[in-house]
């Protein structure tokens, strides 16, 4: 599949799941369900989406989901999660019927450690907007908007798991098989125009082009945590693919590839009363980039983010991080902007109004989000809001500007 690169700031699922992975109270299983039905339509007034959903998951824990110290008895259990989604508006380009397994893995736990094996979201990073970090799940650019500053996180297989000790801890986690970003397909809304365009000359005969499958190699990701009175701080590190891969020339003709790389890096929060400040910092030797002539073009990338968040009250929260990308390569230019969030509730916590987006100031690309979430009880949800789109001929964002739309969602939780 082809380029599409980081199209959004990175973080899993955000609004997306209704209920939370929550232990029974009590050995043995438990489902959770939900229907939604969804409507985006375009600012010209054309239909983007129409997806109908059902989603369902298994959970299984023992013990009471409770350790000690004083019996070797762990906890074991595991989660099953599977949705099937319906979307008239896709027929002319893809199926309009998409069943699939979301989660599916198996835990044990001890009192300091606890293991997982199959197919899960693991979320990384300390910034509630763009992430530096948050390398292990991939994102699914067919229908990238979970919020103005977040992105649909998809799950992979891993193995691993976590060893705690006091306030440290230690996470190793390896994935059998990389896990890279799921593409659009040839004629999707989210395609980019020039994606688009080579894929239609190679069609026509005009060009060859050759696009490759995800790597099946292996990747992996460690982390350590210190974990202290109003302060956290994390060192990472990533060995693993890019998750789009970059288009190169050969001849007359163009073919893409996933390259590898290495990532260093370290995360801190501090907390200051109601307020937290937030702080990300990714080295990425070498990392895989291609010129504007469709050659390799590697270059060292530095990135920060610095965030700070408040609680205002009981209902209101305000969330601001800047973030800058530094490159090594003089043709490559350097990304800074900021991610914003500001909600507020209602109505006793019934309803919930914000806007939240991210802002490139690089590129002049944003995406802004403007919402109103409204919870008529513990089963019955339902959410409208419109999103702005777009940035400097060229961008990614410019190219999602045809699919500014707004929204209504209506979700019921069984």
């Amino acid at each position: 599949m082809l380029l599409m690169t980081e199209a959004l700031a990175n973080d899993p699922l955000a609004d997306l799941d209704l209920f939370k992975e929550v232990a029974p109270k009590s050995n043995g299983w438990r489902t959770d369900a939900y229907v939604e039905s969804r409507f985006h339509i375009r600012e010209n007034g054309e239909r983007l989406s129409l997806r109908q959903r059902f989603w369902g998951q298994l959970h299984y824990q023992s013990n009471d989901g409770v350790t000690t110290q004083f019996t070797d008895e762990g906890v074991w259990g595991g989660l099953v999660s599977v949705f099937a989604d319906y979307d008239p508006e896709r027929r002319s380009f893809d199926d309009i019927t998409d069943i699939r397994l979301h989660e599916a893995y198996w835990q044990y736990e001890q009192q300091s450690w606890r293991f997982t094996v199959g197919k899960r979201r693991i979320t990384w990073g300390t910034s509630d907007g763009r992430n530096t970090f948050d390398l292990i799940n991939p994102i699914d650019l067919s229908d990238p908007l979970a919020s103005g500053s977040n992105s649909t996180r998809l799950s992979t297989l891993v193995a691993g798991g976590q060893w705690t000790s006091g306030q440290h801890s230690v996470e190793l986690w390896l994935l059998p098989m990389a896990a890279v970003n799921e593409q659009p397909v040839f004629g999707d809304p989210w395609e980019l125009t020039s994606v688009n365009q080579l894929r239609r000359d190679s069609r026509s005969g005009k060009i060859l082009l050759t696009e490759s499958k995800a790597p099946r190699h292996q990747e992996l990701a460690w982390r350590y945590s210190h974990h202290g009175k109003g302060l956290d701080y994390s060192l990472l590190f990533f060995d693993g693919y890019i998750d789009d891969p970059i288009i190169l020339r050969s001849g007359d003709g163009f073919f893409t590839e996933y390259e590898r790389y290495q990532a260093y890096g370290a995360q801190l929060a501090l907390g200051l009363g109601q307020s937290t400040i937030r702080a990300e910092f990714a080295y990425k030797p070498d990392f895989p980039l291609a010129s504007a002539n469709f050659i390799f073009n590697p270059s060292d990338v530095n990135q920060l983010i610095i965030g700070w968040d408040r609680n205002l009250e009981s209902d209101r929260y305000i969330n601001v991080q800047a973030f800058f990308d530094r490159y090594s390569q003089p043709d490559v230019p350097d990304h800074y902007g900021i991610t914003f969030a500001l909600s507020d509730q209602f109505l006793n916590e019934s309803l919930t109004i914000g806007v939240r987006g991210l802002n490139d100031f690089s590129t002049h690309e944003y995406a802004v989000e403007t919402y109103a979430h409204y919870q008529f009880d513990d089963h019955l949800n339902v959410k409208t809001g419109r999103y702005w789109i777009n940035g400097d001929e060229g961008s990614i964002y410019q190219d999602y500007h045809r699919n500014a739309f707004t929204y209504f969602q209506v979700s019921y939780q069984f």
